[in-house]
């Protein structure tokens, strides 16, 4: 368990199963990001009044000196505040993001449920068709054996040849609605694909760019913690 995970545990889903679909994976990394860079602000914010201390305690500073660390400070200070408030829009956009991922899943749902109603009448209606072909088969199997006359036994052939023509027609009209649905519902998850990957992407750039910079920041205090401490004692 991570630093993040034991101070921050309300900010790091660990309730999310990472198997799952890249999405739920990328929000699960993404806020142990962000508790991350809570630990990292929490840590500036100590070593911001660790150096408070020290400066309130060297009276024999010079004031000038004193006066341009306390500068620094206010202005770290101000950073770690715009951090603070970017984290909480990013955590505002994950909220927004996972809406419109739910709005999408909802309609996804809604056409998986056509889609089945859909196949369902299909097959009621293949079946209706398949019950009256078998009852016209039968039909003109009763009329040929009842009448030998070959004229008779020509229209009953060409009842014949009109019935099978009728299913091949329906069989057709069945195969361009099998196409319809199975290309809205292609098209609805390629849709879904695209804007997850584009949210995915765009999280991931704002979460490195703003670590990035607090570390950068994070470096420079340090910096002037060491430089501050080095010229405490020289002057003592």
């Amino acid at each position: 368990m991570s630093r993040a995970e034991i101070e921050y545990p309300d900010l790091v889903r660990t309730d999310v199963d990472t198997t799952g679909s890249d999405l739920d994976e990328v929000v699960y990394v993404d806020s142990k990001k962000i508790a991350e860079v809570h630990v990292q602000n929490k840590r500036l914010e100590a070593r911001v009044r660790e150096l408070e201390g020290q400066l309130a305690s060297s009276a024999s500073s010079p004031c000038s000196s004193r006066s341009h660390v306390r500068r620094i400070i206010e202005s770290q200070s101000r950073y770690i505040e715009d951090q603070e408030n970017k984290i909480t829009d990013m955590r505002q956009s994950e909220q927004l993001m996972k809406q419109k991922i739910r709005g999408l899943e909802d309609q996804l749902d809604n056409i998986k449920a056509v889609t089945q109603e859909r196949l369902r009448a299909r097959d009621a209606r293949i079946a209706q068709l398949g019950e009256e072909s078998w009852r016209a088969n039968h039909a003109v199997d009763r009329m040929q054996i009842c009448f030998l006359d070959s004229n008779v036994v020509e229209a009953v052939e060409a009842i014949r040849s009109n019935i099978m023509n009728l299913v091949e027609k329906q069989e057709k009209e069945i195969a361009n609605i099998e196409r319809t649905v199975g290309l809205s519902k292609s098209r609805l998850e390629e849709y879904l694909v695209l804007v997850m990957k584009s949210g995915i992407i765009e999280m991931q750039k704002t979460c490195t760019k703003e670590v990035t910079a607090l570390g950068i920041a994070i470096n420079n205090v340090e910096f002037l913690l060491k430089a501050a401490t080095s010229t405490s004692g020289d002057e003592e």
